[in-house]
């Protein structure tokens, strides 16, 4: 596995748009909000896309993107609305990593979170405009509909298409 690092954030704004560990075909996550990791100090849901990607010989490295990139421990203290400068940087970002790596993977893995503001399904809305639907995949479905969070599976995962298209929550 590389240790070639990318890290876009903005430490006075408190956001985090891409952090990964990067080759020529990662795997790419998307969550809904960055948690605390940093390069070299990972937390726990990292920790396992890491693992997932270093288990799996057709990825050569992982990048975590976010629905929003607010860093926030607890997806209950997230803004009532967005910022709508950080949310157009956010889908800047996205596009230029999906630009890259045309054909990687890419796990949805927001969870039920989603949820948590009414905002986090526009952005959704956003970035799947952006990414397209050819690659998405998910581990699983929670009972409530959504692409499964890494943190709650066991690694390696088994990694499947999900069809956005018959995501309910957005309505496509």
């Amino acid at each position: 596995m590389s240790s070639n690092w990318i890290y876009e954030h903005e430490e006075e704004k408190h956001v985090r748009y891409v952090l990964g560990e990067i080759g020529g075909n990662p795997l790419i996550c998307i969550g809904v909000n960055p948690s605390t990791a940093k390069p070299d100090n990972l937390d726990r849901t990292l920790n396992k896309i890491k693992k997932h990607s270093e288990r799996k010989n057709k990825y050569s490295g992982w990048i975590m993107l976010n629905v929003y990139p607010l860093r926030e421990t607890n997806p209950d203290r997230l803004p009532q609305s967005k910022d709508e400068d950080i949310h157009k940087l956010n889908i800047n970002k996205i596009t230029k990593i999906i630009q890259e790596y045309p054909d990687s993977d890419i796990l949805c893995a927001w969870g039920t979170p989603i949820k948590k503001r009414d905002y986090l399904k526009e952005c959704l809305k956003d970035i799947i405009d952006v990414i397209g639907t050819q690659h998405l995949k998910m581990i699983d479905i929670t009972k409530y509909g959504h692409p499964r969070h890494p943190l709650y599976c066991k690694t390696p995962f088994r990694l499947k298409k999900f069809d956005v298209n018959k995501y309910e929550y957005l309505n496509l």
